[in-house]
């Protein structure tokens, strides 16, 4: 088994997705079943065909795929040989997503997000281009969300909790800020902006799984808290 010659993974990674081909396996026992797709050494998906595209891949990461095949009986293949390739740097700067955990307990009935959006590029950064998403798990219940403080004003965020179309690792859905307007300098931020969201019935929430949160309660650097300019994927890793 091998994936499709490397400098076609190099091509459309530039683009913030993979797609991946490889020839197919043999099974000197049955038939191949299906195969298993690894980024860095994870496994991101299993596809019955010889294709799989992975997408909402960061900007300015070397990212690498194997593939495995395996029949129907559960016997797996060795990994084949490993292909690489690196996103193309974001065209809009270096935007940056910070996080501080408001709220420290994992039980209780808040959700707290501390954030702030940083410009590291050499242009002022639009503020109404940007999306940041906080990814969480519902474990069931519907939300709210309130915006306390912001140094950008309230009035002038948009925020929604979007459900995901099937559950993945530490989610199930997001919650999205957007911005009406604004301008951030090269080398500054928005400011800090403080989130809370509830279960509508007040029940308390589980944090202990969620893809977004951390521990902690100083402003760092979050790649699990992505933020999106113009639509594409500019900072941080969505949850697979």
């Amino acid at each position: 088994m091998r994936l499709a010659a490397g400098d076609r993974a190099d091509r459309v990674q530039q683009l913030g997705r993979a797609e991946l081909s490889w020839a197919a396996s043999t099974d000197n026992g049955g038939s191949v079943a299906g195969y298993d797709v690894f980024r860095g050494g994870a496994k991101v998906g299993t596809v019955t065909g010889l294709t799989y595209v992975d997408s909402g891949l960061v900007a300015d990461t070397t990212f690498s795929y194997a593939v495995r095949a395996f029949d129907a009986a559960g016997n797996a293949s060795a990994l084949s040989a490993a292909v690489t390739g690196r996103t193309a740097a974001n065209p809009t700067g270096s935007v940056r997503v910070q996080y501080r955990n408001n709220s420290v307990p994992t039980g209780d009935q808040e959700i707290k997000p501390g954030l702030q959006v940083v410009n590291g590029g050499t242009a002022p950064l639009a503020l109404n281009t940007v999306a940041v998403r906080y990814y969480f798990t519902r474990d069931g219940g519907s939300y709210a969300i309130w915006c306390d403080w912001a140094v950008v004003g309230c009035g002038n965020l948009a925020t929604r909790v979007v459900n995901l179309p099937a559950a993945v690792n530490g989610a199930d859905a997001y919650l999205e800020v957007t911005f009406t307007g604004g301008t951030v300098a090269p080398g500054g931020n928005s400011g800090e902006i403080q989130l809370r969201v509830s279960r509508t019935d007040w029940q308390p929430v589980n944090e202990t799984n969620d893809y977004s949160r951390g521990a902690g309660t100083s402003f760092a650097d979050a790649v699990t808290v992505p933020a999106f300019v113009g639509g594409s994927l500019a900072w941080g890793t969505v949850p697979a």
